[in-house]
């Protein structure tokens, strides 16, 4: 396996992973919470914007276009700076096997980055056209 087809796989894991967890009931889906506190209205105006703008994201980077490597790195930036000042998540609500994959998430996550700006991926993003 090439290391753009690593990338690519590791792209497809960052859907897999979350999609997976909700779907089977193992992490809760916290979406209600924001919806409590603003209202459905405004939740979804705050949210779907979000998922579009992930997809596009992910899109872009399957392309190996520049400004999604930008844009994915800034997203990451803010959740993760979202997610110390505002935490949504009670740690005990999961099993260790939830914290387990909710770890390798994150860790390819951070590969996936790394990729981005290490060749011989890195040299995909240079020489793609817009």
């Amino acid at each position: 396996m090439t290391a753009p087809q690593f990338f690519r796989f590791l792209l497809i894991a960052r859907i897999v992973f979350p999609v997976f967890f909700y779907a089977t009931g193992l992490v809760p889906w916290h979406s209600h919470r924001l919806s409590e506190s603003v209202g459905l209205g405004f939740a979804l105006l705050i949210e779907f914007p979000l998922a579009v703008a992930g997809i596009v994201l992910i899109v872009g980077l399957w392309q190996f276009r520049w400004w999604a490597r930008i844009g994915y790195v800034a997203a990451a930036v803010i959740y993760a700076l979202a997610a110390i000042f505002f935490p949504s998540r009670d740690p005990c609500e999961y099993s260790p096997a939830v914290g387990t994959f909710a770890y390798l998430e994150l860790a390819s996550q951070v590969v996936l980055i790394t990729m981005m700006f290490l060749p011989p991926v890195s040299d995909r993003f240079e020489y793609s056209e817009t």
